[in-house]
């Protein structure tokens, strides 16, 4: 059996802080987390993680439906618990700005990206307690919120010898450097804790692409002046420096949009390039070992 249920963080249902989770059912009817997660064996574990730019409503119509994709029409295998992260990856701001700013906003919202990690990994070591590997599946700037709780999570285990493993990991789209996951002061003891990474991503992505290279210079800045200028979802991994890519990461260059990869929203539709990511989703979190095909 297959269940899918929603994590929410958010304060809001735009923009606003990042709070302690609620947990809802797939019918979004709210659940007390400490009571429904805290005695449950899980058979699989995969988190499900948006970008930015997505509003509650948003976020969680489009999962509710991925997850559903996966599981009805995909055929997801095992005995899967799908969650979907829900977190404040917007900002509401005047047409005016909005418009001189630009998809390049996503700068201001990597804090609430690694806020909403700490609050993840706080819940996964307090009440969810998974006893198997967890897997995730992540787009544009989820991919961050993604890498720094599993960078979170290895350095848990690390420090108290908690068994916080990492299994699988699909990456869509990365809002993050595209070295990022070879280089040793981001996300590289990570992902050689991981069992697989898989990275698919597009030089015809646009706001991986373009706005990324203005995005990622404003948060070098506010970041202590690094920046990579290319993004993982555009050019797929590299090397850092002289560290080349773990052997356990995989990627696929496609020919994509930002938005060919998950359901659309409002509407829900899957066209084929929705399907071949549900299809690519299924087969890296069942642990499928050959590469992307």
């Amino acid at each position: 059996m297959i269940s899918f249920y929603c994590l929410d963080f958010r304060e809001k249902a735009v923009g606003g802080a990042v709070v302690s989770p609620t947990l809802y059912d797939e019918h979004f009817r709210e659940l007390p987390v400490e009571v429904q997660f805290a005695l449950r064996d899980f058979g699989q574990l995969t988190f499900l993680v948006h970008g930015f730019d997505n509003s509650r409503a948003e976020g969680r119509e489009k999962m509710r439906f991925f997850a559903k994709q996966l599981r009805e029409v995909q055929k997801l295998p095992g005995d899967h618990v799908l969650v979907a992260v829900l977190w404040p990856g917007d900002t509401f701001v005047g047409g005016a700005l909005w418009g001189l700013l630009g998809k390049a906003g996503y700068a201001a919202q990597e804090g609430d990206a690694d806020t909403t990690a700490d609050a993840l990994t706080q819940c996964i070591r307090t009440v969810l307690r998974p006893r198997v590997p967890m897997h995730f599946v992540a787009h544009s700037l989820g991919c961050r919120v993604t890498l720094e709780t599993m960078r979170r999570l290895d350095l848990v285990q690390l420090r108290t010898g908690e068994r916080l493993e990492t299994g699988n990991v699909l990456l869509m789209a990365g809002a993050v450097d595209a070295d990022a996951l070879a280089r040793r002061s981001r996300y590289r003891a990570a992902v050689e804790g991981a069992r697989r990474i898989a990275v698919l991503h597009s030089r015809e992505d646009d706001a991986v692409n373009a706005w990324f290279k203005v995005g990622d210079v404003l948060a070098g800045i506010f970041d202590g002046w690094w920046w990579e200028r290319e993004a993982l979802g555009a050019v797929g991994p590299k090397p850092a420096g002289g560290d080349e890519v773990p052997r356990n990461v995989d990627a696929r260059e496609l020919r994509y949009e930002h938005s060919d990869y998950l359901p659309t929203y409002p509407g829900l539709q899957v066209g084929p390039t929705q399907q071949d990511v549900e299809r690519w989703a299924v087969q890296v979190v069942s642990g499928a070992v050959a590469p992307l095909a």
